[in-house]
């Protein structure tokens, strides 16, 4: 799910977690600028190492909670997010 706001992550990040549970992730941002994102998941150790390791993300969590930056395009994100077993 893409937002307006990064104000508004956190809010949809809790709003998809109640329809999808294992994993929910909200981005804001565009393709020039990045994107700031939020995710919930029960298994956060290989959505971390794969957002480092393919996308160069920054950020870091707390058990089952990820947030950080991505600089880099919608597309490649989609492609890195499609390797996530969840």
């Amino acid at each position: 799910l893409i937002v307006d706001s990064p104000d508004l992550l956190n809010d949809a990040v809790n709003l998809l977690t109640k329809k999808f549970p294992r994993f929910s992730v909200a981005f804001a941002g565009n393709d020039a600028d990045g994107y700031r994102f939020m995710i919930l998941s029960e298994n956060t150790d290989e959505i971390k190492n794969l957002l480092k390791e393919k996308l160069n993300a920054s950020g870091g969590g707390r058990d089952n909670m990820i947030q950080g930056k991505i600089n880099s395009g919608k597309d490649r994100i989609i492609d890195a997010f499609k390797q996530i077993n969840y």
